[in-house]
């Protein structure tokens, strides 16, 4: 699953996890169970041709089934 949020200042931190949330997910403070990652908008051409060679090389039998 995955969710979005925006950081939001709290005092000298940042805060991220709304009440409704963290009681949805039934975690308490020290609860290593969340996995945090900076949203990247765009990709660059090189990164995009490089991840669908990736693709193309894992999964080449399921697309050599698809184009008979």
């Amino acid at each position: 699953m995955t969710v979005r949020r925006r950081l939001k200042r709290i005092g000298g931190s940042l805060g991220l996890i709304p009440k409704d949330f963290v009681e949805a997910i039934d975690v308490t403070d020290g609860t290593e169970a969340l996995r945090i990652e900076p949203v990247l908008d765009t990709l660059g051409d090189d990164s995009v041709r490089r991840a669908f060679g990736a693709v193309l090389r894992r999964h080449s039998s399921a697309f050599e089934h698809l184009t008979t």
